[in-house]
């Protein structure tokens, strides 16, 4: 339960993790929001944004991130959050909130990738130059990092260790532990 004003909000903690920090701030000069901090389950981070509506606290959406390691910016919050493609890794995501007071997350060309893991292809591969472009072929043995995504979140670019760049579409149902050694999975 959070009070505020008089005003009493249930907040939602399936987890039992929020760890009673309270943060208020302004991400473009005008609105004021509040974000509470928790960790949610497997201590995996999430920020609650609330703002105040008609006199009555209101949500303003969710951002699987701890608030205190959110870049703000000109109205723009740019955030690091989990993302689980092939393996453990995360993806940098930009957030505003709408003048009616939602939060909405800016598309983008591209989205980088922590890229900090290292691993090796198990099996020559046919990449694309850009997605849907001319192919070439990337042998067994080469150590490659995932470093970003293309807008539609369906082509991965990997990066060779001499910095030639390759894509290639993500498939529902593929094993990648078939393609590459060293992917990394919680659990």
């Amino acid at each position: 339960m959070l009070e505020i004003d008089g005003q009493t909000i249930e907040i939602p903690d399936s987890t039992g993790n929020m760890s009673n920090s309270i943060f208020a701030f302004s991400p473009d000069g005008e609105q004021i929001l509040i974000a509470l901090y928790e960790d949610g389950p497997s201590a995996d981070p999430m920020t609650r944004l609330y703002h105040y509506e008609k006199g009555k606290l209101v949500e303003t959406g969710q951002i699987k991130q701890d608030i205190r390691r959110i870049q703000i910016s000109h109205g723009q919050m740019q955030v690091h959050e989990p993302y689980n493609v092939m393996t453990i890794d995360s993806i940098e995501r930009i957030y505003y909130v709408t003048k009616n007071g939602h939060l909405q997350e800016l598309t983008q060309e591209e989205y980088w990738l922590s890229g900090y893991a290292e691993v090796e292809l198990l099996q020559d591969m046919t990449l694309y130059r850009t997605p849907n472009g001319e192919t070439f072929i990337l042998p067994a043995g080469s150590k490659v990092r995932m470093t970003k995504l293309d807008a539609t979140q369906d082509w991965i670019c990997i990066e060779i260790t001499d910095g030639v760049k390759g894509w290639f579409r993500l498939r529902d149902g593929t094993d990648y532990s078939d393609y590459f050694s060293g992917l990394y999975f919680a659990g």
